[in-house]
């Protein structure tokens, strides 16, 4: 009976793991094939890159160049809005003195010298009291104070042109000049950078396809890798169920053995005994035709 209910049980293990086995190969199959889609997709991304970096080099000098370029822009124009700042103060400050005041802003560096250039002559030329004195004094250490902190923070180049003694008209000659010369350096730079523009757009198409292809390969070879994961995912817990069905028949099998190699030595050592009981009696038998007694 107990042999019966093994037979059965063996059955139906080696039936469930030829069907688990099957399974196994086609999700391994299913596996492989996605992962070998998915390293082909990743070599055409990496391709669309390598394209697309090896453009990007070959106008490496053109980007570069467009950069000096907007750096350049950047002081040129800078200079323009500091010079702008210098003529409306020194206009403000003609146009004050022909109406009998100065006008400026304490934000303007040209401002403050001509200010603190006026306090300082006031002290040497006008008599005052001790108070107005010192109320001078201040004015001008404030004064003084201020143009450093402005000055500190600009960074544009001074021309020597605008160094040393001038009138305000003469002042405000170079300046209208040095503003001229700035706005036609402007001009210059803006049209080289627009050609330099214009050469880099003839490579933009091919950028932005081998871009958008790079972008494609990456999104498909994840989908395919997602999927491959999934099916190898699925590949080791049946993996692991197969592992437990064929341990449940090794251990049948065993047992099977066992049973039969306690069979055969009951047999054997019956038929051993069998053997013993023969060869007494037949000892007895040649004792009794001698005539001698025999003992039981």
């Amino acid at each position: 009976m107990v042999a019966e209910e093994q037979e059965a049980l063996l059955r139906e293990i080696n039936a469930e793991l030829d069907n688990a086995e099957k399974r196994l190969t086609a999700l391994r199959e299913k596996r492989d094939a996605m992962n070998e889609e998915a390293r082909v997709l990743r070599e055409l991304r990496d391709e669309m890159n390598r394209k697309r970096r090896e453009l990007l080099d070959s106008i490496k000098d053109l980007r570069e160049r467009r950069g000096k370029l907007i750096e350049e822009l950047k002081i040129h124009r800078e200079r323009i809005r500091y010079f702008s700042s210098q003529l409306r103060t020194l206009r403000n400050i003609l146009m004050g003195r022909r109406g009998g005041g100065e006008k400026g802003s304490l934000d303007d560096p040209e401002y403050l010298k001509m200010r603190i250039k006026y306090l300082e002559e006031r002290l040497q030329t006008t008599p005052m009291n001790l108070k107005d004195e010192r109320k001078v004094l201040e004015e001008i250490k404030q004064l003084s104070t201020r143009l450093k902190e402005i000055e500190s923070r600009i960074k544009v180049p001074i021309e020597e042109e605008l160094e040393g003694e001038m009138t305000i008209e003469e002042r405000i000659e170079k300046l209208e000049d040095l503003l001229g010369k700035e706005r036609d350096s402007v001009k210059l730079l803006e049209e080289d950078l627009d050609s330099i523009k214009e050469e880099m757009k003839k490579y933009e198409p091919t950028l932005d396809h081998l871009r958008r292809e790079a972008d494609h390969y990456h999104k498909e070879y994840l989908r395919k890798r997602e999927v491959a994961d999934s099916y190898h995912r699925r590949f080791l817990e049946l993996r692991e169920r197969v592992l437990q069905l064929r341990e449940s028949r090794r251990k049948i099998y065993q047992e099977a053995e066992e049973l039969v190699k306690k069979h055969h030595e009951e047999v054997l050592k019956t038929l051993q005994d069998e053997e013993a009981i023969e060869e007494v009696t037949e000892e007895a038998i040649e004792k009794l035709k001698k005539g001698k007694k025999i003992s039981l």
